[in-house]
């Protein structure tokens, strides 16, 4: 390369360089050729210099390496901080192409120590802000406050090592300024005092408006959402066809129907089957056919009426038939208390509108507070609509449905709605919120221009880790209306009667129907047991009573016998005669059926007669070594018979 070449490269790396030291032409170097720190674009922090040790650490802060100059405040169009070493110059990153990031790690830092004047300012509705005991919209005195806003400036300041000093009373200077704005608000007080300087922060929950930015900067700390709200009120459901067909089934769940039809059948066929005894109320019946429909049609009959249709005459009969009764009448009582609910005509509550557009088409009045009237005016409400009230707390009560209302809706923050709705244990309950929101509007700390950039990073920075949430949830109010409101629907829909409500008359006719099965079965082994001792006893000895127990049975094997042997002459005779009337042959004929049943009966009889004599024997050996304990058997049977003369006389006179 020759020497020409090698100039001109020298010429442009020189000039280069001299440009990258200087900084933009929007913001120049002051004095960039100069090697002292600060000047020209340089890591002027890598080793450490200046006070900022920890550049000299293994693992420094990642601005340590970045670059920076001083420039002129006057000339500078960037980004660009004052310094605190030369007034009359200041610093800037931007103009070196670098990112700020100085400020960012070190502006709370900046803090630390400081001595803020502050001014707590008691809040006069909602309650998300600052409160003060006899101070409501007023500065407090010997007192902080207490609140979401308040406790939430406390863990800023704490977090960032500030001292406070706290400000009851603002100079003449600043009233003077607030007469001239036409204001007189102590809130907007407070405001321009951060504005004019004359204190750092305002700690209420104060809401961003127009005509505050231009008096003061503002550390934002949350949007609150801006609500219709309306008054309940009844409406009236018109019931389908279907809905009034199931009125009547309505009071008892399906199960319960199912389970009380089912007990009152099993209850009816076991009624019907005791009373099918010789002296039951049933004792015509023959055929199952006969006791199961019996039984089904009283049962339904019983059911519907709500009454037993039962007149048991045995003991068993009476003792299932009362539990019967028993079930019927609690059941009737059931059906007809939850039935007078449920025919009542069905109301619910509703808002009286469904949304803001509503209300402007039927010339609602609208009540508000004066920070809500741009929200209205942008939402199209007519001015002659709009009621306007300066005391938040005065808005609710003023909502009514009737025409000599205040007003029929309003519109307010969410949080004066749950904070009202939550005094005294649920207050203004009739009120509902209607439909979304329908505006919103920030939330913040007026503070000094001096502070505004520090605090507004030290707020954000403690909002986005969740600490203006936490400091809600200390002092979030209970929503007692929700549950108020939910009970009043409860008690407009009733509930039907379920198995487990009436598991207690299920229960009692169980005990009525098992103790009616055992008493029939008792009374039924008695009366046998009676019977067949009265035959032997009747005679004096026992072989007579055994020989007419033999005559019985000989008795009804004959008739048996007899019938057979009927049955199958009259068929024998009846062929005969057709076979005589054909030939003309009319000699009488021995059936041949009798001839061989007879030789068949004969063996037997004297098998079954010699069978009952040796039982006679067995039993007359037996009675004789036994004889003074069946004697006392006979006696104690004797007396039972007695005691139940009353009930089953004609019982036991048809059986003996």
């Amino acid at each position: 390369m020759g020497t020409a070449a090698r100039a001109l490269c020298l010429v442009v790396v020189v000039g280069t360089a001299s440009a990258g030291l200087s900084g933009s032409a929007e913001c120049p170097c002051v004095n960039h050729t100069r090697d002292d720190y600060g000047f020209g674009c340089r890591s002027h922090d890598m080793n450490g210099s200046a006070g900022y040790p920890e550049c000299s650490q293994v693992s420094p802060p990642a601005w340590c390496g970045d670059s920076w100059c001083y420039v002129t405040r006057q000339g500078c169009q960037v980004t660009s901080e004052p310094s605190d070493d030369h007034p009359d110059l200041a610093w800037s990153y931007t103009t070196c192409g670098y990112r700020d990031r100085f400020s960012r790690d070190n502006i709370t830092g900046s803090l630390r120590g400081q001595k803020l004047r502050v001014q707590f300012l008691g809040n006069t509705g909602g309650w998300k802000g600052n409160y003060c005991s006899g101070f409501t919209g007023q500065p407090c005195v010997d007192q902080r406050g207490h609140g979401p806003v308040n406790r939430f400036f406390d863990l800023v300041v704490g977090s960032a090592g500030v001292k406070l000093e706290q400000i009851s009373e603002v100079p003449g200077a600043v009233h003077a300024q607030l007469e001239r704005m036409g204001q007189r608000s102590k809130f907007d007080l407070c405001i321009w005092a951060t504005g004019m300087g004359f204190l750092d922060v305002c700690v209420a929950s104060l809401v961003v408006l127009p005509r505050r930015t231009d008096a003061s900067p503002f550390v934002i700390l949350w949007s609150e959402p801006t609500i219709l709200v309306g008054p309940l009120v009844q409406e009236s459901k018109e019931p389908t066809f279907g809905e009034m067909l199931s009125a009547a089934f309505r009071p008892f769940s399906p199960n319960l129907w199912l389970t009380l039809l089912a007990v009152v059948i099993s209850s009816s066929l076991i009624i019907t089957y005791f009373e099918t005894s010789p002296d039951g109320q049933f004792a015509y019946l023959r055929s199952k056919r006969e006791k199961t429909t019996e039984a089904l049609y009283r049962a339904l009959y019983s059911l519907f009426m709500c009454e037993s249709r039962f007149e048991p005459c045995t003991l068993g009969g009476r003792i299932v038939g009362l539990g019967l009764a028993f079930m019927c009448i609690l059941f009737v009582c059931g059906y007809t208390a939850t039935l007078a609910s449920f025919l009542v005509e069905e109301r619910r509550l509703v808002p009286n509108v469904e949304s803001l557009g509503d209300a402007i088409r039927l010339n609602y009045r609208i009540c508000a507070h004066p920070s809500h009237m741009t929200t209205l005016q942008v939402q199209g409400v007519p001015e002659a609509s709009i009621v306007s009230m300066s005391v938040r707390s005065a808005i609710l009560p003023a909502i009514g449905s009737d025409e000599d209302s205040i007003c029929q809706v309003a519109v307010l923050s969410e949080e004066d709605f749950v904070s009202a709705q939550s005094a005294n244990g649920g207050s203004f309950c009739n009120l509902q919120r209607i439909g979304a929101s329908v505006g919103s509007h920030m939330v913040g700390l007026s503070v000094s221009e001096k502070w505004s950039r520090q605090l507004g990073y030290a707020v954000s920075t403690a909002a986005a880790d969740g600490h203006v949430e936490r400091a809600m949830n200390e002092y979030r109010p209970t929503d007692y209306c929700t549950a108020i409101n939910q009970e009043l629907r409860n008690n407009a829909e009733p509930e039907a009667l379920t198995v487990q409500g009436m598991l207690g008359p299920f229960l009692v006719t169980m005990l009525f129907t098992i103790f009616g099965v055992i008493a029939h079965v008792s009374r039924m082994a008695l009366f046998k047991t009676i019977q067949e001792t009265r035959k032997v006893s009747r005679h004096g000895n026992i072989r007579d009573g055994l020989r007419e127990v033999a005559d019985d049975i000989q008795k009804v094997a004959s008739e048996i016998m007899h019938h057979k042997t009927s049955d199958a002459d009259r068929k024998y005779r009846n062929d005969n005669h057709e076979e005589s009337t054909a030939s003309g042959d009319v000699t009488p004929q021995t059936t041949p059926a009798l001839q061989h049943e007879s030789n068949d009966v004969a063996p037997e009889y004297d098998h079954a007669v010699n069978m009952l004599l040796r039982s006679q024997q067995s039993f007359l050996e037996a009675q004789k070594a036994e004889q003074s304990r069946s004697a006392m058997i006979l006696e104690r049977l004797e007396r039972i018979e007695e005691f139940l003369q009353s009930d089953s006389q004609g019982y036991v006179t048809v059986n003996t």
